[in-house]
């Protein structure tokens, strides 16, 4: 049982009329005593008052004879009397109009407010005079923004649970929400300020914003104190700035020497942007462990088990298959009623062998390209009606106990209500390769299913059912199951998600430029190599011992050590080629389904490795288990990747970055620190910069770019501690000296390798000399041609 807000108005409504009808019945001898709701005689206003109707017209007339004022309130043309007519004294007339010129004043000052989009102040006057000197004024002003929902009820409820005692069975409680959107500004005389962002909503903790500042005057010592979110701002490009922090900062200044200091945590990430020769150059790391995880599945087992025999012969891949129709269906999370069905998944359905196989579909035709008439399943469930209708189909699945079956959801089939149909934007499919990529990585409770059409060796072969069939609107269709709601590792269905698809985090990746190294941490010295330290192998670097190295730039087939940048052709959302890269995205494919397990371990076994030293080498957990259970392997999750990649650039530079605050991003050309607003602009919600002087980008000057982002998730602490002290020689010279340590504590005892915490100390000495030097214009001067008049 809840109680609304408009319950609690009635509530109160009642609440005050009783009391009025008390208080009168006090000073009343009527039984049913009735009073008006206004009266102008009254200084005190009514608790509750629906107000005068519109037609309601109030006269004021002065008796001269009793020296009294008298309130007529009339309705209609036969002015009927509204209320029983009242009288004032002349000094309580002129309280009346005083009182009520007060009201409208305050009024008007609010409606002006608001009609100019004003925010609403509220200033209060301080006479004291110790007050002023402290805060340069005598004067508080506050600026409230924002909206406050507070809801208020009670629940009850009865659970006839005969375990349960009598008494325990109704449980009452009370409902307390609230929802709060406050932008609070203060400004306390002319020297202190206060900001205040607070959102219960807010996405993440870094949207609420504190700070209270004081800056004194230009003659003090004590230049600013900041306490909540502050910045740490200097001068120098070798010593970056922060914005990113929340603590305490403080500027002293001494004459002509300024003293700034902060103590706070930090709560951003920094990275760097190099662009050169128009060209944008970042570095990416990888980890093995880090594939991307449901967002990339084979349509079925046997382009699985042939996916590294079509593309060892890269860049013509060993294949004649070419899916011509693609139907993907997922599970409606968007209540979205177009382009939506019932469907029916099967996780056998098409699979021409009986080792690819979760359960046993019987009458295999022994030939093993997928097909709907590769084993019995589809002809006896599309002659089902109980499977038609959908609605029984999980019962009459789940008895089924001969073959095909028996039947197990999330395993062998899974029944979706009202399944949405992907547009084209939101997937895309290789033809050649039989793998399909979504464009969002699905959750983990979600159904992924699909309906192809291919043609192989000129015949057409189809598996699952098109929305175009002719299939009744009712009735369900029969889909190939590739993701269900239960993914187990022990299930054939678990193979069908790819372990082999990296994203370097690039876009419009250009082959020039782009360089790609996997690297082995060896036990032994913890040191990175690119080469794996077993003998017999280790005359041959990882990336062409994992087959990716099979031929030159040239495109021969001979190894040189470099990764084969073999981009992927599109058609829409339709690759008709094969590659190792997706230059529009940056998905690196390896050209192995397991190149860290399955092709290692082959490739130990040619070279004579022995098997006990394989199996203690090899990372097949990763593709045998989850990726969280691999991931517990330190031992074995030694690989990673790195390099850079060059992607074409124009005066707009994406951050490739989220949650920037505002003056977090500086740009240097050169090495000489750019203006924002007159060489760049920054736009901070979409992470964008704009160059605005296009002979920094025409020069080919190198730009670096340099974000400091909020950190979404973070679970290690980072303290800030660091002292600036500046010295002026005159106008033209300054001295100065940083001292920064940054500390990290860890979140536990033990610490994973690459992921230490640090504690580092920076020092930092510059100088700055500004002067003008005239006889740069006379020498120009002498240039034929040319006549310069400023300096």
């Amino acid at each position: 049982m809840g109680i609304r807000l408009l319950d609690i108005k009635r509530i109160v409504f009642f609440s005050a009329f009783v009391f009025n009808c008390a208080f009168v019945y006090s000073q009343d001898t009527l039984k049913y005593p009735i009073v008006p709701t206004y009266d102008p005689t009254q200084t005190t206003p009514q608790s509750f008052d629906l107000g005068d109707p519109s037609s309601m017209q109030q006269t004021i007339v002065y008796d001269p004879i009793t020296g009294t004022y008298i309130f007529t309130e009339v309705i209609g043309v036969s002015e009927l009397n509204f209320r029983k007519p009242s009288m004032m004294t002349f000094d309580e007339y002129i309280e009346y109009e005083r009182q009520k010129a007060l009201r409208e004043n305050w009024k008007e000052r609010i409606d002006d407010q608001t009609e100019q989009n004003q925010p609403f102040e509220l200033p209060i006057k301080v006479g004291a005079k110790e007050f002023e000197n402290f805060f340069g004024s005598d004067q508080i002003v506050i600026r409230p923004q924002g909206s406050v929902e507070l809801s208020f009820g009670v629940n009850s409820s009865r659970y006839d649970n005969p375990i349960l005692p009598v008494k325990q069975r109704r449980i009452t409680r009370f409902d307390f929400q609230q929802q709060i959107q406050m932008n609070l500004t203060a400004q306390i005389g002319t020297k202190l300020k206060i900001g205040t962002n607070y959102n219960t909503q807010a996405a993440f903790d870094f949207d609420n914003q504190q700070k209270l500042e004081y800056v004194g005057n230009e003659d003090q010592i004590m230049q600013k104190i900041a306490l909540g979110n502050v910045a740490f701002e200097l001068p120098t490009a070798l010593i970056p700035s922060s914005q990113t922090l929340f603590g305490a900062s403080t500027s002293l200044r001494f004459g002509r020497t300024t003293v700034d200091m902060i103590a706070a945590s930090s709560k951003g990430q920094r990275k760097e942007i190099n662009i050169s020769g128009k060209a944008q150059v970042q570095d990416f790391d990888l980890t093995a462990d880090n594939y991307e995880a449901n967002r990339h599945y084979f349509i079925n087992m046997y382009h699985r088990d042939h996916y590294d025999e079509a593309m060892s012969t890269l860049p013509i891949p060993n294949t004649t298959i070419n899916i011509t129709r693609m139907e993907v269906w997922l599970t409606n999370r968007t209540n979205n009623t177009d382009n939506t069905r019932n469907i029916i998944a099967f996780t056998d359905l098409g699979e021409g062998k009986q080792s690819n196989c979760d359960g046993d579909p019987g009458s295999f035709t022994g030939n093993e390209l997928p097909d709907n008439n590769s084993n019995g399943l589809y002809d006896w469930a599309s002659g089902l009606p109980e499977i038609r209708g959908f609605v029984n189909a999980v019962s009459t699945l789940s008895s089924q106990v001969a073959q095909p079956g028996p039947f197990q959801q999330a395993k062998h089939f899974e029944k979706v209500e009202n399944a949405r149909k992907l547009t084209n934007q939101e997937f895309s499919y290789n033809a050649q390769m039989g793998f399909i990529s979504l464009n969002l990585p699905l959750n983990n409770d979600e159904v992924l299913a699909v309906a192809y059409e291919y043609t192989y060796r000129n015949e057409t072969y189809q598996v699952g059912e098109f929305s175009t069939d002719g299939v009744a609107g009712q009735d369900a269709l029969i889909l190939k199951l590739l993701k269900p709601t239960i993914m187990n590792p022990k299930n054939k269905i678990w193979d069908l998600m790819m372990k082999n698809v990296y994203s370097i985090g690039a876009y419009q990746v250009d082959q020039t430029g782009f360089r790609m190294d996997i690297l082995y941490n060896n036990p032994e010295q913890s040191v990175l190599i690119p080469y794996f330290p077993l003998s017999g192998v280790d005359s041959m670097q990882l990336v062409t011992l994992l087959d990716m190295d099979k031929m030159n730039q040239t495109q021969q087939p001979f190894s040189d050590g470099v990764f084969d940048f073999v981009p992927i052709i599109f058609e829409q959302n339709k690759a008709v080629s094969a590659g190792t890269i997706n230059s529009r995205n940056g998905r690196v494919y390896f050209s192995t389904v397991e190149p860290f397990g399955a092709t290692l371990e082959k490739k130990l076994q040619e070279a004579g490795i022995p098997q006990v030293t394989i199996d203690r080498v090899t990372y097949t957990e990763l593709y045998d288990s989850t990726k969280t259970a691999a991931q517990q392997i330190p031992s074995k999750n030694r690989f990673s990747f790195k390099g850079q990649y060059e992607s074409s650039i124009s005066s707009d530079i994406p951050l490739n970055a989220l949650n920037v605050p505002e003056g977090a991003v500086t740009v240097t050309a050169g090495g000489i620190r750019l203006e924002e607003g007159l060489d760049y602009t920054v736009d901070y919600n979409l992470g964008r910069v704009k160059i605005l002087n296009s002979g920094i980008l025409e020069s080919n000057t190198p730009i670096k770019i340099s974000i400091e982002s909020n950190s979404a998730f973070g679970f290690q602490a980072k303290s800030l501690l660091g002292t600036r002290i500046s010295h002026r020689f005159g106008n033209r010279l300054n001295v100065g000296a940083t001292w920064m340590r940054m500390m990290e504590r860890p979140v536990t005892q033990k610490v994973d390798y690459g992921s230490e915490p640090y504690k580092n100390n920076v020092l930092g000495l510059d100088l700055q000399f500004n002067s003008e030097v005239p006889f740069l214009t006379k020498v120009i001067d002498f240039i034929p041609g040319i006549s310069t008049k400023a300096k």
